[in-house]
This record gives C-alpha cells, structure tokens and sequence, in this order.
C-alpha cells in the first residue's frame, strides 16, 4: 500500500507539471519622431500656394505690399515643433538679367501674434508649436504673412528668390 501512495502522489506530481506550461514574449515598440510640413493656398483645395507681388503704382514701391495669410502651412508633429524659414541665395536675382536685390526687402510673419523678420541666408523662426495631441485631428495650420518693399533703383524686371521652411523637432 505504501507503495502504491507513493507511486500516485509521484504520478500527480508529474501529470500536474505537464498541465501547465508558461512562456514570455518580449513585445518592443520604438517610437520615432514624426515631423511633416505643407503648404496650401486653402485647406479646402490643399493646392499648392503662389504669391505674386505686382509692383505698378509709385507708392507700392517706398510702402510695400503686404499679402495677409500669403500662405497656410500645415504641420504634422509627434513633439514640440518650430519651423524655421531662409533662402539658399544671397540675392534675389533677375530672371532677364544680372541684377539682384537684397533678400531683406521680403519679410515674413505668423498671421497671429508673430514680427516680422527679413528673409536671409539664416535660418529665422516662424512658428512652433506642441505636437498633435488630437486623435480626430492629424495636423497644425497657422497662416502667413508676406511684405515686400524693394524702394527703387532696380531695374524693372522679374526677380525671384525661393525660400526653404524647415520644420524641426524641439
């Protein structure tokens, strides 16, 4: 009989560790910066924007134009955000000719609450922001203002300059 008691409590004992059997996954997420930036003429449309600055009045010339909401900008961040704005030339220059202008004649701003600030060769804030905490909202807009006052002594010709916005985490 002593026998046969040990030999079941040995059996239960085995069959109860094969009844169970436990394993770990290690499960990793790696969470990665998302940063995106567009421009729009209209968040409607989402075309992409142009901003004409016809000079043909005199006074247009000493007083600027100014082009108010020239641009909406669209920002998709996983963080805190800034973008920043600057031109890759030293000068506006003349598509028909040699001339230039300086790139200070243009400014920018953020429509609400921002300065104005010369466009240059440097990297110069315009905007920053927190990151898109609304699940039924996938991005930012904020709007911007253009000012161009180029005085005279220029030759009247087309000039251009392109612009490059940066968006960067912070």
């Amino acid at each position: 009989m002593k026998k046969l008691c040990l030999t079941f409590l040995f059996l239960s004992h085995a069959l109860t560790s094969f009844g169970q059997t436990v394993v770990a996954h290690t499960i990793e997420a790696e969470l990665t910066e998302t940063l995106g930036i567009a421009i729009l003429t209209d968040l409607v449309s989402q075309d992409a924007v142009s901003n004409p600055f016809v000079f043909d009045q005199p006074n247009e010339f000493s007083n600027g134009i100014t082009v108010n909401s020239g641009a909406i900008f669209s920002i998709n961040a996983s963080v805190n955000w800034q973008v920043a704005f600057k031109s890759n030339s030293a000068n506006f220059s003349n598509i028909g000719s040699t001339a230039t202008m300086p790139l200070s004649i243009l400014e920018l701003k953020e429509t609400v609450g921002g300065s104005f600030a010369a466009l240059s060769q440097s990297n110069r804030v315009l905007a920053s922001g927190p990151p898109v905490m609304n699940l039924l909202s996938s991005v930012q807009t904020f709007t911007v203002d253009y000012k161009i006052t180029p005085g005279t002594g220029y030759p009247a010709e087309e000039y251009s300059s392109t612009i490059t916005y940066t968006v960067s985490g912070q």
